[in-house]
This record gives C-alpha cells, structure tokens and sequence, in this order.
C-alpha cells in the first residue's frame, strides 16, 4: 500500500527504486517511488479517485576539504506526476554543508518550486545536525 501526502489510502500496491553510488568525493542518488495502478485516497474524509501518483528525486553531490573541515555541495532535482498541487511537479535544490565539529554539520539550503497550478514557492533552510 502506497501512502504519500498524509492522505490514507483506501487500496493500490506500489513499488519504489533507489541507487546510490560514491566515488572519489562524488556521489549520486537516484530514487523512484509510484503507485502501480489509479488510486482511490481519503481527501478531508471523502473517498477521492485519482491517477496514479508517482515522485522521483536525481542528486549530485561533491565533498572535499576547506581549512580542514569536511565541506559538500549538492544540486538536486525532484518531480512528481499526478499528485495535484500536494507534491510540487518541478523542485531544485542547491545544498552546501560543512562539517563545524566532530559529529556537528550547519548546512544551508535553496529550494524552488512549481506545481501544476502554476503558483512556485522558494524557501531557504539553515540546519545545524548533531549526529549521536
């Protein structure tokens, strides 16, 4: 059972793919996920028929050294087919992180969207990450 954009769904099988793949400071991922067959989904408690929903994202990566510190830059590009305006259909991303102390990251993201119903939105996203 395929469940995306918090709504339930009432049946429908799906499947997803993913690969990864680092080398010498590059990296790739590549991921699909999709309902095999039309849709029937809760939508504020009505039964709702759509298409079937599919999202994929395609990102390169590049990490190398800055003053000692482990740095990484990254472009991604993500999209989505039938999914109205809860997933937008084009979104690209550019991320830098830098590794501030052992275990520590502070990244910052640019991220810009389209939908189907031709508004776009933009948001820039600082995270410090502590991994334990």
């Amino acid at each position: 059972m395929l469940q995306r954009c918090g709504f339930p769904p009432v049946g429908g099988d799906g499947f997803a793919a993913q690969i990864v793949v680092n080398a010498a400071g590059f990296n790739f991922v590549g991921e699909y996920v999709g309902a095999v067959e039309d849709m029937e989904y809760l939508l504020n408690g009505v039964k709702t028929q759509g298409d079937a929903i599919a999202a994929w994202n395609v990102e390169f990566g590049y990490t190398f050294s800055v003053v000692d510190r482990a740095t990484i830059v990254a472009a991604a590009y993500q999209g989505s087919d039938n999914a109205a305006d809860m997933l937008a259909q084009n979104r690209y991303i550019g991320t830098v992180a830098v590794a501030v102390a052992q275990y520590t990251t502070l990244a910052l993201e640019y991220r810009h969207d389209e939908f189907d119903n031709d508004d776009e939105g933009d948001a820039v996203t600082a995270q410090l990450a502590l991994e334990f």
